[in-house]
């Protein structure tokens, strides 16, 4: 489950840090906005005592410490995972269906890439929260 919510705040952290005029930025936070809906995530959440709104400007601010290839790849496994919740599936089942795509000798370039790039936000998403968990809500971040 972490592993899912981080995949989910990793959108936003992006917007938040003044990335703005950017349209992947744009996407990136509605995307995010997406992914925190999961129960699992606002459980998460309310535990550590942030908002999503909080988590996702956290999520935003630590995308943007990255290099710019490792952002479109966190860009890229958020986008994936909102795009696999729209017809109400739950954040852990979208990253099943995506990871499953990219496993097997049968699995695509494209395939294999885009389970990378989701396994990379989930770690993001992992630690963050992790962090956050053991200081009061604090972005690392920030």
């Amino acid at each position: 489950m972490k592993r899912m919510i981080v995949i989910i705040a990793t959108g936003l952290t992006l917007a938040a840090c003044g990335l703005t005029g950017d349209p992947k930025v744009a996407a990136l936070k509605t995307d995010c906005a997406t992914v925190v809906t999961d129960l699992e995530a606002v459980t998460e959440f309310a535990k550590i005592g942030i908002t999503a709104e909080d988590f996702c400007t956290c999520m935003v601010a630590t995308v943007a410490a990255e290099p710019e290839a490792a952002q479109a790849k966190l860009m890229s496994g958020m986008s994936a995972v909102a795009a696999g919740m729209k017809d109400g599936v739950g954040t852990d089942d979208a990253v099943r269906v995506i990871r499953d795509a990219g496993e097997g000798d049968d699995a695509s370039a494209e395939a294999r890439a885009l389970r990378e790039d989701v396994d990379l936000t989930g770690d993001m998403f992992g630690a963050m929260l992790e962090h956050m968990e053991g200081n009061a809500g604090a972005c690392k971040a920030s």
